[in-house]
């Protein structure tokens, strides 16, 4: 009869722990990510989340199939995002060779391309419409994807960028632009970002687009007219300076590639960005970051002489 009543007790225990466990658990929250192809990304497998570009990174590369194997024929594959049981958004992976003006009718896509970014980066974009539901809210950084990834230390801010100063030179022909922004970084570890002056500040306005202004009250909008150039095969590690955690750096950078064309009250917009199409994002000091972030600045009075 004892041993009747110790085994009673014992069993009664176990299911009172695993009842605490499991409402533990489930208070927590757990992040992951449910592909089509049968693939799943749990928290394991991430690296953390920047929820200022809204790129998941992943420790290992992944690599997803987009041909049939029998016929070639390509496709995308889709995604749920999960925190425990609830959904919080769909989307599809996407063939980024295969994108068109239209693009995929999905409010969340995460474009991939065959041979040249980074597997172990998952860039969510939100395209707002779908085709059978119209405009759809932005939900990457749904309040219980945040505390779900923050309780396990896996949301990162990514960097912060600020325009602190903008001044304009020229005579309607050959305006210079010059740009003063500072990049700053919150988050625990450090980051390699690219640096106008090792790269060169040509290359630094052509690679990011330079900056792009607008006449207020007006749809005339005028940017850095160098050609664009690529990254690969062209930036290397030299062309980074380290933003140590917790830290800033400042950058000034001029480019006489503009043709403004107007006096008056004008607004500017930078992005600074990096594709990372080719080197390692892990360093032995920190990580390459990879991403884009814009800033405006306001209030840019523009009063050009004129020839002569």
């Amino acid at each position: 009869m004892m041993k009747k009543a110790i085994v009673a007790a014992a069993t009664a225990l176990s299911m009172i722990l695993t009842f605490l466990v499991s409402c533990e658990t489930e208070q927590s929250g757990a992040f992951r990510i449910e592909i089509s192809d049968g693939t799943s990304i749990t928290e394991d497998d991430i690296l953390y989340y920047d929820s200022s570009t809204c790129m998941l990174f992943l420790k290992d590369d992944l690599f997803l199939s987009y041909r049939e194997p029998e016929s070639g024929h390509r496709f995308s594959n889709s995604f749920t995002v999960f925190v425990d049981r609830d959904t919080i958004y769909q989307g599809v992976i996407y063939p980024e060779e295969l994108i068109t003006c239209a693009g995929p009718q999905m409010p969340f896509v995460i474009y991939r391309d065959e041979g040249i970014r980074d597997k172990s980066i998952l860039e969510i974009r939100h395209t707002g419409w779908a085709a059978n539901t119209g405009w759809t809210a932005d939900m990457r950084n749904d309040p219980r994807i945040v505390s779900a990834l923050s309780d396990n230390r896996l949301l990162y801010s990514g960097i912060g960028l600020t325009v602190d100063h903008v001044e304009v030179l020229g005579k309607y022909t050959d305006d210079t632009v010059c740009c003063t922004i500072t990049l700053h970084n919150p988050d625990p570890i450090n980051y390699y970002v690219l640096d106008p002056q090792k790269m060169g500040e040509d290359y630094f306005n052509y690679y990011n687009g330079g900056l792009l202004l607008t006449l207020h009250n007006s749809e005339y909008t005028c940017d850095c007219c160098g050609i664009y150039q690529p990254e690969y095969g062209k930036i290397t590690l030299e062309d980074f300076s380290i933003l140590e955690s917790g830290a800033s750096l400042t950058f000034t950078f001029c480019s006489d590639d503009y043709f403004i064309g107007f006096d008056g009250t004008f607004k500017g917009i930078f992005t600074i960005k990096y594709e990372s199409s080719h080197l390692d994002l892990k360093q032995h000091d920190g990580r390459i970051w990879a991403g884009r972030v814009s800033a405006g600045y306001d209030n840019i009075i523009i009063d050009l002489l004129p020839n002569g």
